[in-house]
C-alpha cells in the first residue's frame, strides 16, 4: 500500500507565498479563496498526502477484479504454475491485492489503477477512495472466486475475523488503529458491520472454492 497520512495545509501560510505583484498573483488568490470558502475547515485544507516512488510502474493484472468471466479466469488458473515461475507479472500478490480492494469497495476494471515497484511487487494506492456504504452485492462475479487461489497468510488474517467465529474483533481492531493514527476518521460501528459483511463475502467464496478444488490447490505459501 501506498503510504497515505491526513495532513492539514493552513490557508495563511499558503496565501503568504504568494506574490500578489506578481503575473497570476491576485488569481492565485481568489482561487485560493474560493476554495477555501468551499473546502476550508477552520483556516485549513484536511486531507490526504498519498506517497509516490519514482521507480512505480503501471500493470494490468490477468484477470478481471469484477464483472469477470468464468472461463477466462479459469485459463488463468490453469496457467498460475508457470506465471509463477517466470515471474513477468507478480501473480502470488494478486489475490491479496484483489482481496483487500474488495474489502475497501474501490474495485475498478482491468489495469485502473493498477501499479507495481519496478520488477516488484504489487502497490495499493487511491486508498482514500474506501468506502463503507454499500453492502456486497451477491452476484458481483469477482475474479478471486473463479480464480480460486489465496496466499496463506491472507487466508488466515481473515480467518482470525471470522464474523462467524470473532463476531467484534474486525470492528475492535479497526477502531483501535484508527484511534492511534487517525484518530480524525469517524469509523461508525455501522461501518464495520458492513466491512463484515465483505470478509464473510470473500471466505464464503474461498470456502466454496476448496470444497470443489481442495484445499492444497487453493490455499498456497508464497515462494
Amino acid at each position: 500500500m501506498a503510504p497515505a497520512v491526513l495532513r492539514s495545509l493552513n490557508v495563511a501560510e499558503l496565501e503568504s507565498i504568494v506574490d500578489p505583484s506578481s503575473d497570476n498573483g491576485q488569481l492565485f488568490l481568489e482561487l485560493i479563496a474560493q476554495t477555501d470558502y468551499i473546502c476550508g475547515a477552520g483556516g485549513e485544507f484536511p486531507g490526504v498526502m498519498i506517497g509516490w516512488w519514482d521507480n512505480l510502474e503501471e500493470t494490468r493484472s490477468p484477470i478481471k477484479k469484477k464483472e469477470a468471466d468464468r472461463e477466462e479466469v479459469q485459463e488463468v488458473r490453469e496457467q498460475w504454475n508457470e506465471m509463477v515461475r517466470n515471474n513477468t507479472y507478480p501473480i502470488q500478490e494478486l489475490p491479496r491485492n484483489h482481496a483487500l480492494l474488495f474489502l475497501l469497495s474501490i474495485l475498478q476494471h482491468q489495469g485502473h489503477n493498477e501499479f507495481r515497484i519496478e520488477n516488484g511487487p504489487l502497490v495499493s494506492v487511491d486508498v482514500d477512495r474506501a468506502q463503507f456504504f454499500g453492502k456486497p452485492r451477491k452476484k458481483v462475479d469477482l475474479g478471486l472466486g473463479y480464480l480460486c487461489k489465496m496466499d496463506l497468510k491472507t487466508y488466515n488474517t481473515l480467518q482470525s475475523v471470522n464474523p462467524q467465529y470473532h463476531a467484534n474483533n474486525l470492528a475492535y481492531i479497526t477502531r483501535k488503529g484508527l484511534d492511534a493514527f487517525a484518530p480524525s476518521i469517524d469509523f461508525q460501528r455501522s461501518d464495520s458491520e458492513v466491512l463484515q459483511l465483505r470478509v464473510q463475502f470473500l471466505l464464503d467464496a474461498i470456502d466454496a472454492c476448496i470444497e470443489e478444488h481442495g484445499y492444497e490447490n487453493v490455499i498456497f505459501d508464497v515462494e
